[in-house]
Order: structure tokens, then C-alpha cells, then sequence
């Protein structure tokens, strides 16, 4: 899983293609419109404030440490 500052990253390079060109697609297939700019501010904001209170660390790890572990169902 990607860190917060790597998502935060992707996403205002999205955020920024969205204003200038109205639609952004990215490598994974993800489709951004001007619609979505709201969610996308709101979602930038989220990762900030993470980014702030934890550091730039992978969510996964922080679950690792309160003691919850990623579990795959086959």
C-alpha cells in the first residue's frame, strides 16, 4: 500500500489536471472529472492531516502496529 505522502502526491497531480483540462485518467484506470473535485479536496485534506499526525508511513503499517494485521481470503 502506497505511504500517505505518495497518495497525497498522486492525488493533487490529479487535482491539478482535473482543473486545467476538466477530466484526468490515471495509470490504474481511475477516471477524475470536474465533478469529482469536491471528494478530491476533501480526500487531499484527509491525507494532509494524516500526513501531519503520522509521518509519511503506509496505512497498512499503521494497523500493523495497533495490532491488526492484513488478512486474504482465497
Amino acid at each position: 500500500m502506497k505511504t500517505y505522502g505518495e497518495q497525497l502526491s498522486e492525488l493533487q497531480i490529479a487535482i491539478e489536471a482535473v482543473q486545467m483540462n476538466q477530466y484526468y485518467k490515471t495509470t490504474d484506470g481511475r477516471e477524475y472529472r470536474r465533478a469529482d473535485l469536491e471528494s478530491m479536496h476533501k480526500r487531499e485534506k484527509y491525507l494532509e492531516d494524516k500526513l501531519i499526525a503520522y509521518g509519511n508511513v503506509s496505512p497498512m503499517s499503521l494497523a500493523e502496529s495497533r495490532g491488526a494485521y492484513h488478512v486474504v481470503f482465497k
